[in-house]
């Protein structure tokens, strides 16, 4: 019986993704996307594989490590995350990393997680023991605002994309995010494969 289950999921995979094109990369400017929408039926993939851990707009970047603020989820599942912020470009964003193995992402705790996202060797590798989300939206670095000042301003156009392979990205949602908390909503829900 579960062979019969595996065989129609992936016949139903298999026909989801049939309709994926492929277009050449153009690498003339930065964080330009590519999509292919034949149809409104279509899912629309971004085929441009650009890098975003190789800050090919040259950004300013932080890393940083904690829980996503602004959602009603437990500590579990909003915390023990990685994030790099990119700012100071025409295109800011941000990247949030999970830890690949779930079960043992809490076990770890901040501590030791932390010493693995930090870690030269993690860098080195792009984050590879990370699941990596991209996030495009406008921006500003909140070091050189005043206090009590948003980096935020709302209403806002994002961009969600996954890391698929080493140095791959594909487009997974858009949405307009009129609070933080729609934001921090769309990124929960997105890392999570709920946004769709």
């Amino acid at each position: 019986m579960k062979k019969g289950i595996v065989l129609i999921s992936g016949i139903i995979v298999l026909l989801g993704c049939s309709n994926i094109a492929s277009v050449n990369n153009n690498k003339d400017t930065p964080l330009q996307e590519v999509f292919v929408n034949t149809s409104k039926t279509d899912k629309i993939v971004d085929t441009s594989l650009i890098d975003f851990l190789k800050n090919p707009a040259n950004c300013n970047m932080r890393l940083s490590h904690g829980a996503l603020q602004g959602t009603n989820h437990s500590k579990d599942s909003t915390g023990y995350l990685g994030f790099a912020d990119f700012y100071d470009c025409a295109e800011t964003y941000r990247i949030i990393f999970l830890y690949k193995d779930i079960g043992q992402r809490a076990t770890l705790g901040y501590d030791s997680l932390s010493k693995i996202f930090f870690s030269k060797q993690q860098k080195n590798n792009g984050f590879i023991d990370f699941k990596g989300f991209a996030f495009i939206f406008p921006q500003k670095d909140p070091d050189m605002l005043g206090e009590n000042k948003d980096n935020i301003d709302y209403p806002i156009n994002v961009r969600a994309y996954q890391r698929t392979g080493q140095t791959t990205w594909l487009f997974m949602a858009q949405i307009k995010a009129k609070s933080f908390e729609e934001l921090s909503s769309f990124e929960f829900r997105t890392i999570y494969g709920l946004a769709h």
